[in-house]
C-alpha cells in the first residue's frame, strides 16, 4: 500500500526529502510493520532512518534491499570456500 505520492515542481526539494513528513506520519499512525521506500540514493534516506528507528519500524529503500540481496549469493560462496580450506 502506498502511504502518498509526491509531485515535484521547479523548486520543490527532493522526493527523498519532502516524504519525510509523510513518512513521520505512516511511523506514528502504528499501521506499518516495515516501510520499504522506492528509489535508493535518495538525499533524505538517512533521516527516514532515524524516524522510523524511533518508532521501532525496520526501514529500507529499493535500491539498498536489491544490492544487499545481490551480496547473499556472494557471502554464502564466500562462506562455504572458507569452511572447505
Amino acid at each position: 500500500m502506498a502511504i502518498g505520492r509526491l509531485r515535484r515542481g521547479r523548486n520543490s526539494p527532493s522526493p527523498g526529502v519532502a516524504r519525510l513528513p509523510i513518512l513521520r506520519a505512516a511511523c506514528e499512525s502504528g499501521q506499518y510493520d516495515g516501510i520499504v521506500l522506492p528509489g535508493g540514493g535518495d538525499p533524505g534516506y538517512p533521516e527516514a532512518r532515524e524516524i522510523a528507528r524511533r518508532h521501532r519500524i525496520p526501514i529500507t529503500a529499493n535500491a539498498h534491499a536489491q544490492m544487499h540481496m545481490a551480496m547473499t549469493p556472494e557471502r554464502d560462496a564466500l562462506r562455504r570456500n572458507r569452511r572447505r580450506r
